[in-house]
């Protein structure tokens, strides 16, 4: 970003109750800045109203067959959008269902309406949480998207950081794609979602990013390792074989 000219203003971590939390920093920055406008992503509907578009496009591609779309949640933007479209042409036919990572409350709200994760219990959760190797999912609070999501969310899954790992490993060694570790943990979700419906059923995910951007984490076989997950350094199972997923 710096070598395309924007002035990139590094920030220490912190709560989203906070101030100091990077998305309140760059409102208040745009709001003291002529003609800028902070885009938030978390909370801005171009954000949602966007993947009503992908929504038609699943429909379109699968000829109105898809029996359940499955997706992780960051701003949850990607599953209201879709949500919102599939669930109007099916008329709430289609399961929308939602798979999370460890550390992430969205599973439980989903499960139990409480957006809750042990990790955040009084007095166990860490200054600096680093619940799951994945990024780009899963949040403890409930966004403005999501929330529009969540009464139409059918289901929801979760996937380990040994399945999001291993999944990745087998796409890449078996179908020739570098992904990213959201777009593993879709998959991941995919599989649950095909073992729970009928044979034959269309489910749909998405593969939202490379796997470029997380060389350094998700990729890399000795932050695996430290991390004690077997994926990272177990054989790549045979291509049928979806057996890593529990």
């Amino acid at each position: 970003m710096e070598a395309l000219g924007a002035t990139v203003t590094r920030v220490r971590p912190a709560s989203i109750a906070s101030p100091g939390h990077f998305v309140h920093q760059a409102a208040a920055a745009a709001a003291k800045t002529l003609n800028a406008r902070c885009a938030d992503q978390f909370a801005n509907p171009a954000n949602a109203a966007a993947h009503e578009s992908t929504g038609a496009e699943i429909w379109r591609q699968t000829r109105g067959r898809v029996a359940a779309f499955v997706s992780g949640a960051g701003t949850g933007g990607t599953l209201a959008g879709v949500g919102r479209e599939l669930k109007r042409r099916t008329r709430g036919r289609v399961a929308l269902i939602l798979v999370d990572v460890p550390g992430s409350s969205l599973h439980a709200a989903v499960a139990r309406g409480v957006a809750y994760n042990a990790v955040e219990a009084e007095g166990a959760r860490a200054a600096s949480p680093d619940d799951t190797i994945v990024e780009g999912v899963g949040l403890n609070r409930l966004t403005p998207h999501f929330a529009s999501a969540l009464p139409m969310i059918d289901g929801a899954v979760a996937c380990t950081d040994d399945e999001a790992v291993a999944m990745a490993r087998h796409v890449r060694a078996h179908d020739g794609l570098f992904l990213g570790s959201t777009a593993a943990v879709n998959l991941v979700g995919a599989v649950r979602a095909a073992r729970a419906l009928p044979p034959g059923s269309i489910i749909v995910t998405v593969l939202c990013d490379g796997g470029g951007r997380h060389a350094s984490r998700f990729w890399c076989a000795g932050a695996a390792r430290a991390r004690g997950l077997a994926a990272a350094v177990g054989p790549v199972r045979h291509r049928l074989d979806l057996g890593f997923i529990a």
